[in-house]
């Protein structure tokens, strides 16, 4: 099926579709054998149990696409609460597959820091994975329960530091972040340009956030986007004013030199 004609099939299921195929000159990765999805969804904003309906039927919306991994790039709660931060680790944990998470400024909110969110995901703000040939790095960017002009956290640009050099340099890699990781970005934190000197070093071929509640992208090499929240309607909303809500379904594709990503609408 040719780029075109996969479009137009993903824009007839209700999806629309954002910058297809980010590519870099660099030879395909020999690692990159296969091609898989994954999906990426940003600021849920759980408020109260009157959401969980909402985000069983969002899990559902994702369960049915099939995705090799999931990941839940902050804001997961609207006002950091653990009974929040609880609801949405047991509704995502009903996937069949594995769900990745990184903290927001929202889910510092009660504390002022990240301590409800980590006795909830522990082990989930800085930290890395491998699957099927790509490195998945996942960032803690919040700076308490501050949402702008923020700067990332010394603890995060120390493991950062430490970690780059024992990842493989030649892997395509995806990082996922809450606030947008480049000076472009609305809201991006004040000493981006930190984290950039150190990522440079890997083969990033992308990097998803979210904080910003609406589409925005720097498409040249690497990529890097926000797209519109999942918040229960009335919750939240999106600042770009699109009524839409939905998530990124990413496709890896073989040798590790592009992917697709196409946001699927949440229709509940």
């Amino acid at each position: 099926m040719n780029r075109r004609r996969f479009i137009e099939q993903l824009s007839a299921l209700g999806a629309f579709v954002a910058t297809p195929a980010i590519s870099r000159s660099e030879a395909v990765s020999s690692k990159a054998t296969e091609v898989f999805t994954f999906a990426v969804l940003n600021d849920l904003h759980h408020d109260s149990p009157e959401c969980d309906p909402w985000f069983r039927k969002v899990s559902e919306s994702v369960e049915s696409l099939s995705p090799d991994l999931c990941v839940l790039a902050g804001d997961l709660a609207n006002v950091g609460t653990l009974s929040s931060l609880k609801a949405v680790r047991e509704i995502f944990n009903t996937l069949s597959c594995p769900v990745y998470t990184v903290p927001g400024n929202h889910d510092c909110d009660v504390p002022r820091d990240t301590s409800l969110y980590e006795e909830v995901f522990p082990g989930r703000l800085n930290y890395h994975i491998e699957h099927k040939g790509w490195q998945f790095v996942f960032l803690d960017t919040t700076d308490g329960k501050e949402w702008q002009n923020t700067r990332i956290s010394d603890r995060s640009l120390d493991w950062l530091e430490k970690t780059v050099p024992s990842l493989d340099k030649t892997t395509p890699t995806l990082v996922f972040s809450h606030f947008p990781i480049s000076p472009e970005i609305h809201m991006a934190p004040l000493n981006t340009k930190e984290v950039w000197k150190l990522l440079q070093k890997l083969n990033v071929r992308g990097v998803f956030c979210g904080h910003f509640h609406g589409q925005h992208a720097v498409v040249r090499p690497p990529l890097v986007t926000t797209n519109i929240c999942c918040a229960r309607p009335g919750v939240r909303g999106n600042f770009d004013g699109d009524p839409r809500k939905g998530f990124w379904l990413v496709t890896a594709q073989q040798g590790g030199e592009s992917f697709e990503y196409v946001c699927k609408r949440i229709d509940v």
